[in-house]
């Protein structure tokens, strides 16, 4: 190969990558807001969990999984 060849392959290259780096981008940003998303939903879990535990309200516990196997 001789070197216009070569220019041609890495321009090409760099056009595929420059394309490629808004859907990286794209997904960086989903992933940022699903994190937070789940650090919220873990605060507002712990906040009424709390809140409950300060109240001292006791709940029954639930019922088991009929799936599960049996331990007898």
């Amino acid at each position: 190969m001789d070197e216009s060849a070569l220019r041609t392959l890495i321009a090409n290259l760099e056009a595929s990558r420059s394309s490629l780096h808004w859907w990286l981008e794209f997904y960086t940003w989903l992933v940022v807001a699903g994190v937070v998303f789940e650090v919220v939903f873990v605060i507002w879990e712990y906040l009424e969990e709390l809140h409950d535990f300060q109240r001292g309200i006791i709940h029954p516990p639930e019922r088991p999984k009929k799936s599960a196997p049996d331990l007898r």
